[in-house]
C-alpha cells in the first residue's frame, strides 16, 4: 500500500516584506513625530499597521497548492472556493519563473501545463522555494509514470 502524500504550499510572505516595513513605520511614526510636537494619534498608526497585516494575511491565505497522491489541487478563495485538479499523468511541463529579487528572497511563480488543454493550466504566484516544489512535483510525476508502466507490463 502506498504512503499518503499531502503537502500544502502557500504564498510566500517574503514577497510582502515591503508592506511589513510600512506597517512597522506606521506603528513607530507616532513615537518619532511626538518628539517634534506634531499631534499624531498612536491609534491611527496601529490601525493602519493592523489593516496592512490583515491584507497581507488575506493575500497569503487566499489560495494554496495541495500535492497529493491523486495529483495536484489548487484551492482559491477564502469564502467562495474554486478547486482545480490535475492528475500526475496529465502534467506535461512544470515551469518556474523568478525575477532577480525573487531569487534572493526565494519566491517565484510555478506554472503547470497539462496535456489536452490550451495554455497554462495552473499558475501559483509568489510561492516560497518554487524550485524545490517543482523538484517534488517532477519526482512524483516520474514515480507515477513508472508505476503506470509497470502495471501495463503485468
Amino acid at each position: 500500500m502506498e504512503k499518503s502524500i499531502k503537502i500544502k504550499i502557500r504564498h510566500s510572505r517574503t514577497k510582502y516584506i515591503l508592506i511589513y516595513v510600512l506597517a512597522l513605520i506606521a506603528i513607530l511614526s507616532p513615537f518619532y513625530l511626538a518628539n517634534y510636537d506634531i499631534k499624531i494619534n498612536l491609534q491611527y498608526g496601529l490601525i493602519i499597521a493592523i489593516i496592512l497585516v490583515i491584507v497581507i494575511e488575506i493575500l497569503v491565505h487566499k489560495s494554496h497548492l495541495l500535492i497529493r497522491n491523486e495529483g495536484i489541487r489548487k484551492e482559491e478563495g477564502i469564502i467562495k472556493k474554486v478547486y482545480i485538479d490535475i492528475n500526475y499523468q496529465d502534467i506535461v511541463r512544470t515551469t518556474v519563473k523568478q525575477s532577480g529579487i525573487a531569487r534572493l528572497l526565494k519566491y517565484g511563480t510555478l506554472e503547470i501545463d497539462a496535456s489536452g488543454r490550451e495554455g497554462t493550466e495552473m499558475t501559483m504566484k509568489n510561492i516560497y522555494k518554487p524550485l524545490k516544489v517543482k523538484e517534488i512535483i517532477d519526482h512524483l510525476i516520474d514515480y507515477y509514470k513508472r508505476m503506470q508502466f509497470y502495471t501495463k507490463i503485468k
